[in-house]
């Protein structure tokens, strides 16, 4: 069976993955191999970091970039919960995304508890091309505005976003 990253990231491309720390400078690392993707999170995670994975993968080592950012396999949001936050509570947020999501007529997407919010993903079967990417995610960013579903503008079309690991 596939791990989460495995099934949420592209088959190709390079991948990036960012520890953060207080008291230590944020740790970005990239990789060619999903592989060596899930050692670097497990290492970290040991470690005690915060870890964090790009939705994309990059055309250029290094670089997380939105221009560099070149294949997607999910659609993804992010909703915030907790004080001064869209959603008071996770259990507000999951109801509003249900009901988002059979009003709009979209599946189940995987769902992944952020620390105080929720990750959100509709997983494709195959990777695409961020020129086919783009135009989806800005519609789902349209769409979420116009229906009241209180995701971060800034994430749902931001290929080169990074979002927490689960665990």
């Amino acid at each position: 069976m596939p791990t989460f990253l495995q099934k949420i990231l592209p088959n190709e491309g390079y991948y990036c993955v960012v520890g953060l720390k207080d008291g230590v400078s944020p740790k970005q690392s990239f990789y060619d191999l999903l592989e060596d993707v899930e050692a670097e999170v497990k290492g970290l995670l040991e470690n005690d970091f915060n870890v964090y994975f790009a939705c994309a993968s990059f055309s250029v080592l290094g670089k997380r970039t939105q221009e560099n950012a070149v294949y997607m396999k999910s659609f993804w949001l992010d909703l915030d919960c907790g004080v001064d936050k869209p959603y008071s509570s996770q259990a507000d947020a999951l109801q509003a995304l249900l009901s988002f999501c059979q009003t709009v007529k979209l599946p189940t997407p995987t769902i992944v508890n952020s620390g105080r919010g929720i990750h959100v993903y509709w997983v494709l079967e195959e990777s695409i091309h961020k020129d086919e990417w783009n135009p989806v995610a800005k519609q789902l960013k349209s769409l979420c505005k116009e229906r009241g579903l209180e995701a971060d503008q800034a994430v749902t079309a931001d290929g080169a976003r990074i979002l927490r690991v689960p665990d």
